[in-house]
């Protein structure tokens, strides 16, 4: 090009450049580290929570299954309810703390 510019700098001109407009990225970093790790913890939580759920619900099947007639059934239908209840109660609590602990983990490192 005859002002010493190559068309690389011209097409980057004409296009734009990311570098131009958002720079190298660094700025994004507080925003994009703290959903990501948010969002793990959450994924690993509810994973673990369902599987202990899924414990719950074969262990009912087991006793079911056992079960000599239909009071021996409500009884473990009974039973089953109120573990399913607690076990909600406690795993929420349980990953609200995780999810509290996980965010403010970057501001104790600081």
């Amino acid at each position: 090009m005859a002002d010493g510019k190559t068309a690389d700098d011209a097409q980057t001109k004409t296009t734009g450049s990311s570098d131009f407009l958002f720079g190298n990225g660094e700025w994004a970093q507080p925003f994009s580290g703290a959903p990501l790790k948010m969002y793990a913890t959450l994924r690993k939580e509810a994973l673990e929570a369902m599987a202990r759920y899924l414990q719950i619900q074969i262990e009912y099947l087991e006793k079911l299954a056992k079960c000599d007639g239909p009071a021996d059934a409500l009884a473990c239908q009974s039973e089953f309810v109120r573990k399913a209840a607690t076990h909600s109660f406690e795993e929420g609590k349980h990953i609200a703390d995780k999810l509290r602990d996980s965010m403010s983990a970057p501001a104790a490192d600081k």
